[in-house]
């Protein structure tokens, strides 16, 4: 089915998903949650091909997740209102974390290692960032307007550190970013 891009999705339904594991998805999203309204706790995603998490439409809150490995995005939001807390996202082909179409994002306690870019929000996207480590990675904070429809990103970040990250912030006329170290 083309409808279904994750190697587990989730469609029109509540899900608690504790102490799991995703390994090796050869899939283009390993986990896919679509209009559905979730808690996770305890997630490790290992080896994703594409993207490790893709959260689409849905309300929840995901903490102390793992994940390494994604091929493109480690987790990636779109019209979604998610509270995470205690992630670690370590070798991230594209972005860490990506924030799209007017997703409203809360994260506590990240730490992101080697990725192109660590959080971007785009498409009339807010991220609010509270204790947030960007290591080894090119992009620390970016926000854009990807599609015409939406406004910019914006971001806003306490208890940033940065460290061997070769441009801390990359934003375009439509978008803020707010932060403090």
């Amino acid at each position: 089915n083309k409808f279904l891009t994750g190697g587990l999705t989730i469609y029109k339904s509540n899900i608690n998903m504790l102490n799991s594991e995703i390994l090796d998805s050869k899939s283009e999203d390993a986990l896919n949650i679509i209009n559905s309204t979730f808690h996770i706790d305890g997630l490790l995603v290992l080896n994703s091909l594409s993207d490790s998490i893709d959260i689409d439409f849905s309300n929840g809150e995901i903490l102390n997740t793992e994940i390494y490995n994604s091929t493109n995005d480690g987790i990636d939001f779109s019209g979604s209102n998610v509270e995470m807390k205690k992630f670690q996202i370590l070798w991230s082909g594209d972005k860490a974390i990506s924030v799209g179409e007017q997703s409203l994002i809360h994260a506590k306690d990240i730490k992101i290692d080697h990725a192109t870019v660590g959080v971007a929000s785009k498409d009339g996207s807010m991220i609010f960032l509270d204790n947030l480590e960007v290591n080894n990675s090119n992009y620390g904070l970016v926000a854009y307007r990807k599609k015409d429809e939406y406004d910019g990103g914006q971001i806003t970040a306490n208890n940033v550190s940065f460290d061997l990250v070769k441009e801390k912030f990359k934003i375009d006329k439509n978008s803020k970013i707010n932060y403090e170290e």
